[in-house]
């Protein structure tokens, strides 16, 4: 499933993100091409904002992803969507964010989303 992950990221569109907080939802985004999924799996989104995302996060709660291209061959046809759901953190140092940072000035820090759940929805 890490493969289409791959596939959907590499076309532009958005990627929803929901995290909890007092039973409440919040929902930010950022850009399919903003993301990469690294070596072990986890996807590396940069933050330039995320307050609350960090705060619900480190509070406790899941993280949602919804992520989607028309590009990418789905169950029926051409478009994929998938809900990914785990568990996440910031990162403010380190190589992970310097190599973020390169890529992405504006970054204050970078969102490690380790997947724990994948559902195919299109």
């Amino acid at each position: 499933m890490n493969q289409l992950i791959s596939k959907i990221i590499q076309h532009e569109g958005a990627a929803t993100i929901v995290t909890y907080s007092g039973g409440e939802p919040h929902l930010t985004a950022t850009w399919n091409s903003y993301i990469e999924l690294d070596k072990t799996g986890q996807l590396l989104i940069p933050a330039g904002g995320y307050h609350k995302t960090e705060s619900n996060i480190n509070s406790g709660s899941k993280l949602i992803m919804l992520i989607a291209s028309k590009q990418v061959a789905g169950k029926q046809g051409m478009g994929a969507g998938l809900r990914l759901t785990g568990s996440a953190f910031f990162v403010t140092k380190g190589n992970v964010f310097n190599k973020t940072k390169n890529r992405f000035n504006w970054a204050r820090a970078i969102l490690v989303f380790t997947v724990e759940k994948i559902e195919q929805l299109i």
